[in-house]
C-alpha cells in the first residue's frame, strides 16, 4: 500500500484537527441574549403555555411581575429545538388605554 511513516501521518491528523477547529470556532452561532431573574427577585415571574392552532408546538408566556411586561417565547426552527425570544407587551401600558 502507501509508505507513510507514522510521524507523517500523525501531523497530517494534528494539522487536520487544528483546520477543522478553527473552522468550528469561525462559523459558531452567536449566543442569544440572556433573559434571566436576578437572584433577590426568586418568584416575580409567572409562566403560562398556549397551544398553536396547526402547530406541533407551544408558545411560552413568561410575566415580569416587577416590570408588568408579558414575553412570548416559542421554538423558531424545531430541528434546533431553541426557544426563541419572539415579542413582549407592557401590561401596564396596555391596560391604561
Amino acid at each position: 500500500m502507501f509508505d507513510v511513516s507514522k510521524q507523517t501521518l500523525i501531523a497530517f491528523l494534528v494539522g487536520l484537527n487544528l483546520l477543522l477547529a478553527g473552522a468550528l470556532l469561525l462559523s459558531g452561532d452567536v449566543l442569544p441574549a440572556a433573559r434571566a431573574q436576578s437572584g433577590g427577585s426568586v418568584g416575580n415571574y409567572l409562566a403560562a403555555t398556549a397551544a398553536i392552532d396547526g402547530q406541533q408546538y407551544e408558545i411560552l408566556y413568561v410575566l415580569d411581575l416587577s416590570t408588568r411586561r408579558l414575553h412570548a417565547f416559542a421554538p423558531t426552527n424545531i430541528q434546533t429545538k431553541r426557544l426563541e425570544h419572539l415579542d413582549e407587551r407592557d401590561l401596564e401600558a396596555d391596560f391604561r388605554r
